[in-house]
Protein backbone atom coordinates (compact mmCIF):
# COMPACT_ATOMS: atom_id res chain seq x y z
CA UNK A 1 0.00 0.00 0.00
CA UNK A 2 2.78 2.11 0.91
CA UNK A 3 4.31 1.59 -2.68
CA UNK A 4 1.14 2.58 -4.52
CA UNK A 5 0.97 5.88 -2.32
CA UNK A 6 4.63 6.63 -3.33
CA UNK A 7 3.74 5.60 -6.84
CA UNK A 8 0.47 7.92 -7.10
CA UNK A 9 2.77 10.95 -5.17
CA UNK A 10 5.83 10.75 -8.01
CA UNK A 11 3.18 10.36 -10.71
CA UNK A 12 0.97 13.50 -9.63
CA UNK A 13 4.10 15.83 -9.13
CA UNK A 14 5.97 14.68 -12.17
CA UNK A 15 1.92 15.37 -14.00
CA UNK A 16 2.46 18.56 -12.25
CA UNK A 17 5.98 19.14 -13.23
CA UNK A 18 5.10 18.62 -16.71
CA UNK A 19 2.09 20.68 -17.11
CA UNK A 20 4.24 23.42 -16.18
CA UNK A 21 6.68 22.97 -18.30
CA UNK A 22 4.25 22.31 -21.18
CA UNK A 23 2.60 25.93 -20.14
CA UNK A 24 6.19 27.49 -20.22
CA UNK A 25 6.73 26.29 -24.24
CA UNK A 26 3.38 27.33 -24.96
CA UNK A 27 4.05 30.80 -23.70
CA UNK A 28 7.42 30.62 -25.55
CA UNK A 29 5.47 30.04 -28.56
CA UNK A 30 3.06 32.29 -28.42
CA UNK A 31 5.59 35.28 -27.88
CA UNK A 32 7.32 33.95 -30.65
CA UNK A 33 4.96 34.09 -32.75
CA UNK A 34 4.37 37.77 -31.66
CA UNK A 35 7.50 38.67 -32.64
CA UNK A 36 7.14 36.93 -35.97
CA UNK A 37 4.30 38.57 -36.93
CA UNK A 38 5.58 41.55 -35.88
CA UNK A 39 8.51 41.32 -37.49
CA UNK A 40 6.78 40.63 -40.73
CA UNK A 41 4.68 43.68 -40.67
CA UNK A 42 7.50 45.71 -40.35
CA UNK A 43 9.25 44.09 -43.12
CA UNK A 44 6.69 44.37 -45.54
CA UNK A 45 6.27 48.06 -44.22
CA UNK A 46 9.79 48.56 -45.19
CA UNK A 47 9.84 46.44 -48.80
CA UNK A 48 6.91 49.15 -49.51
CA UNK A 49 8.83 52.10 -48.87
CA UNK A 50 11.46 50.77 -50.97
CA UNK A 51 9.38 50.17 -53.56
CA UNK A 52 8.09 53.29 -53.54
CA UNK A 53 11.67 54.77 -53.30
CA UNK A 54 12.72 52.52 -56.68
CA UNK A 55 9.82 53.65 -58.53
CA UNK A 56 10.95 57.53 -57.70
CA UNK A 57 14.50 56.77 -58.74
CA UNK A 58 13.37 54.87 -61.93
CA UNK A 59 11.80 58.07 -63.20
CA UNK A 60 14.93 60.18 -62.45
CA UNK A 61 17.08 57.56 -64.09
CA UNK A 62 14.33 57.73 -67.66
CA UNK A 63 14.54 61.44 -67.66
CA UNK A 64 18.11 61.94 -67.38
CA UNK A 65 18.27 58.91 -69.93
CA UNK A 66 16.64 61.13 -72.31
CA UNK A 67 18.70 64.25 -72.14
CA UNK A 68 21.80 62.12 -72.49
CA UNK A 69 20.81 59.74 -75.11
CA UNK A 70 22.32 61.94 -78.08
CA UNK A 71 25.64 61.76 -76.07
CA UNK A 72 25.47 57.91 -75.95
CA UNK A 73 26.59 57.23 -79.30
CA UNK A 74 30.13 57.10 -80.30
CA UNK A 75 31.10 58.53 -83.56
CA UNK A 76 34.99 57.73 -85.16
CA UNK A 77 36.82 58.94 -87.30
CA UNK A 78 40.29 58.36 -89.23
CA UNK A 79 43.16 61.23 -88.21
CA UNK A 80 46.47 61.20 -88.65
CA UNK A 81 48.33 62.37 -85.65
CA UNK A 82 52.42 62.58 -85.03
CA UNK A 83 52.57 58.93 -84.75
CA UNK A 84 50.60 58.42 -88.13
CA UNK A 85 46.91 57.54 -89.24
CA UNK A 86 44.73 56.57 -86.45
CA UNK A 87 40.89 56.03 -85.69
CA UNK A 88 39.45 58.55 -82.97
CA UNK A 89 36.26 58.01 -81.01
CA UNK A 90 34.04 60.60 -79.99
CA UNK A 91 30.78 61.51 -78.66
CA UNK A 92 28.39 62.39 -81.44
CA UNK A 93 26.05 65.48 -81.43
CA UNK A 94 23.40 65.81 -83.24
CA UNK A 95 22.78 68.91 -85.27
CA UNK A 96 20.71 71.85 -85.04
Amino acid sequence: MAVAVAALSLSLIWKGAMANQLSQVRHQVANTQAQLSAAADSGQSQLSRLSRHVASMSTTVNAITLQVGPFRQVCTTDLTGPNGPAAFNFPCRQGR
